[in-house]
């Protein structure tokens, strides 16, 4: 998530809206590196206070005021980057059970989507999906304030872990630690476990 969230940051400094943020343009490398990708609907605002009013992207993943044919901006990929989130977490995004044209009629209209399981997830997490899926777009943060807020703390979280085995007690947490541990720096490592949101017991 930080590294989609930068990538982000850069693109809407310059006034790009990616509009179609999903797990599938997200490109990871070798080295765990994210890259954004598929900028086939992106679109540029002329002004930093001019709005999109185009109906595109995909169904589930798209931002209520971008269904809705309302002005919108840059905080609609802060949307659809929360449904990566769930997506990410659980394998499907919200509304992946009906039909595309269904999903449309009912984001717009239902509450928020929030975590399936709640209890497998950190408060943090929680957190940063509730954030990135307000539907009033006052409320909604942009990709700077979500990097300023959500990654300085998970950063000051993992530089207090002493060691992997106090995040993780679990048989699978010390399979990840030596597996990992030979590729990462422990810095590194700590952090890692620190940032993984579900609770293996």
């Amino acid at each position: 998530m930080k590294m989609s969230l930068e990538g982000l940051k850069y693109l809407h400094s310059v006034n790009i809206i990616h509009r179609d943020i999903k797990a599938a343009n997200i490109l990871v490398n070798d080295n765990g590196e994210c890259k954004l990708a598929d900028f086939g609907v992106s679109a540029e605002i002329a002004t930093t206070l001019s709005r999109k009013q185009t109906v595109i992207g995909t169904p589930n993943w798209m931002a209520p005021e971008v269904i809705k044919a309302s002005a919108y901006d840059e905080k609609a990929d802060i949307w659809s980057l929360g449904i990566t989130a769930i997506e990410l977490a659980v394998g499907q995004p919200p509304h992946s059970d009906v039909h595309p044209m269904t999903a449309m009629f009912k984001i717009p209209t239902s509450p928020s989507p929030t975590l399936p399981y709640p209890e497998r997830w950190t408060r943090g997490f929680h957190s940063f999906v509730n954030q990135c899926l307000q539907k009033d777009l006052s409320r909604r943060p942009s990709a700077n304030q979500l990097l300023d807020v959500r990654f300085k703390s998970a950063l000051s979280i993992a530089a207090d872990a002493v060691n992997c085995a106090d995040i993780f007690s679990s048989a699978y947490s010390r399979i990840l630690c030596s597996t990992l541990g030979s590729k990462l720096p422990p810095q590194q490592l700590r952090l890692y476990l620190s940032l993984t949101n579900v609770w293996l017991k």
